[in-house]
């Protein structure tokens, strides 16, 4: 009977030190998961406006790799109107290929293989 109760009031003591460093690690918790939200919304500010200037940049680069393409037509002894004929054409392909692309990516947004699973059941 000694046994038991040394052994129970050992678990006992064990339960309320867990409870009290329990009761003492919440807010520490509470306080780093709010610390590291701030620092997430303030890094997807940053990354958001950094993404703008990116594209920008790359619009600018686009710009001046058509403009070259451009004079290069040109020089090839190609009227203005034609070389900007081809440039245009170059350009919707590219965007037809780009959404060819997103939509196909799209179809992994709609969780397809989910929604059939939930049918059939």
């Amino acid at each position: 009977m000694a046994k038991t109760k040394k052994g129970l009031s050992k678990s006992l003591v064990n339960i309320v030190l867990t409870v009290f460093s329990l009761v003492k690690f919440i807010p520490h918790l509470v306080s780093l998961i709010e610390e590291e939200t701030c620092l997430a919304g303030r890094s997807l500010i940053s990354l958001l406006i950094l993404y703008v200037i990116a594209g920008a940049l790359l619009t600018c680069t686009w710009l001046g790799i058509l403009a070259l393409c451009f004079f290069y037509l040109t020089s090839l002894q190609l009227s203005s109107m034609m070389s900007l004929f081809i440039l245009i054409v170059f350009n919707l392909l590219l965007m037809m290929i780009v959404l060819l692309i997103m939509l196909r990516k799209k179809n992994n947004l709609l969780f397809a293989k989910t929604r059939n699973l939930i049918r059939k059941v």
